[in-house]
């Protein structure tokens, strides 16, 4: 099983490759932005959208990914994937979109 998505021989790029595919990493983030909505803004969706929205680095979309990644992150071990375009397609998540019911955040 490869885990980049292109066909490159290139050293540093199959680095990065590895690093922006590691869907352990994406769970590990997911996991702590988890605890984070749980125990820094007791489950208050609104005051935790706000915050990420002002001081994460990445949209509210990729937010959401990763709390649905961490919280089907079983599945997604059970089935041994370890690359980002996997997991999405097991859990059925799109380019541009991520189930929102199960996200726990609305992704705007």
């Amino acid at each position: 099983m490869t885990t980049t998505s292109k066909a490159v021989l290139d050293a540093d790029a199959i680095n990065i490759n590895l690093q922006l595919n590691d869907v352990a990493r994406a769970i590990e983030i997911g996991g702590h932005l988890q605890q984070i909505l749980e125990r820094r803004f007791n489950k208050n969706v609104r005051v935790f959208r706000h915050w990420a929205r002002h001081h994460v680095d990445r949209d509210l979309l990729t937010i959401a990914r990763y709390l649905f990644l961490y919280r089907h992150s079983d599945a997604i071990r059970e089935q041994g994937i370890i690359r980002l375009s996997e997991a999405y397609k097991l859990l059925g998540i799109d380019g541009s979109q991520v189930p929102i019911g199960d996200s726990g955040i609305d992704a705007d």
